[in-house]
């Protein structure tokens, strides 16, 4: 009942996040301790509302929605994407339960107390030292046992962001996870390292080079004759279930309601 919500909200909102990965940021927000979530990059409100939703189902919180509106994205002009924006949260009746701040995230950081978000989505600017950058100013903001998710780790440059943040001996970001093309990780400042935080990191560190070059590689091969789609098709088959091997996905169910 709770997903069939969710697929009729998201139905008309424009966006390349999947059904799944719209579940699965329902579900951090909904299992979260006290509600409080946040994001980086709204465009034109898919995550937001899946983020929204799922406060509403746990009974309180609110969002955080982080997003300038001044960049011209795939020819719209960001006053056009704020407009589509609001009239989607409204249309979802979620508008009250969420606060938007037209700022960059990294301006916005030292506004937010540390160790206040249970649940941070990333998918603001996917250069290289954007997304360090979120990471820096960011993870002081989570509480213990928080979620910090990552949208697309198959761009080159957040995945070598991720892979020099996250799949370290160093990282507080740890159990990774893959949902589709968003990365979820949790945020364990003071928990010992165990062999399972060792064996995600180091399928992690392996995994995010092959998730771009097989992107790439699929790519390429799709725009090619009828061999190179059907070439596309089956290597499609064979990475999903080598990712899937190499990095299982989040269960939902247990895994987020058990944190």
């Amino acid at each position: 009942m709770r997903r069939r919500r969710l697929e009729l909200a998201l139905a008309d909102v424009e966006s390349f996040l999947s059904m799944d990965e719209g579940w699965l940021l329902y579900e951090a927000a909904r299992c979260s301790r006290s509600g409080r979530v946040a994001e980086i990059g709204s465009h034109k409100g898919r995550s937001t509302i899946a983020l929204a939703l799922g406060v509403v189902a746990r009974g309180e919180g609110s969002v955080l929605a982080i997003d300038p509106f001044d960049a011209e994205i795939d020819g719209e002009r960001g006053d056009e994407r704020l407009k589509q924006f609001e009239q989607n949260l409204s249309r979802a009746q979620i508008a009250d339960r969420v606060v938007l701040r037209r700022q960059l995230s990294h301006d916005v950081a030292p506004s937010v107390a540390s160790g206040s978000l249970d649940v941070l989505f990333i998918d603001g600017s996917h250069e290289y030292e954007d997304v360090i950058q979120d990471i820096d100013d960011w993870m002081p903001k989570m509480v213990d046992g928080g979620l910090m998710l990552f949208n697309d780790p198959v761009i080159a440059e957040v995945g070598w962001a991720l892979r020099d943040r996250v799949a370290t001996r160093e990282s507080k970001l740890r159990r990774a996870a893959l949902v589709r093309n968003t990365l979820l990780t949790y945020y364990l400042p003071s928990a010992p390292w165990t062999f399972r935080d060792e064996t995600r990191r180091v399928r992690l560190r392996v995994l995010l080079p092959f998730l771009w070059r097989f992107v790439q590689a699929i790519e390429r091969l799709g725009t090619g004759g009828r061999f190179k789609r059907i070439a596309a098709f089956g290597a499609f088959c064979v990475g999903r279930t080598l990712i899937f091997v190499m990095l299982p996905g989040a269960r939902l169910g247990q895994e987020l309601s058990g944190r």
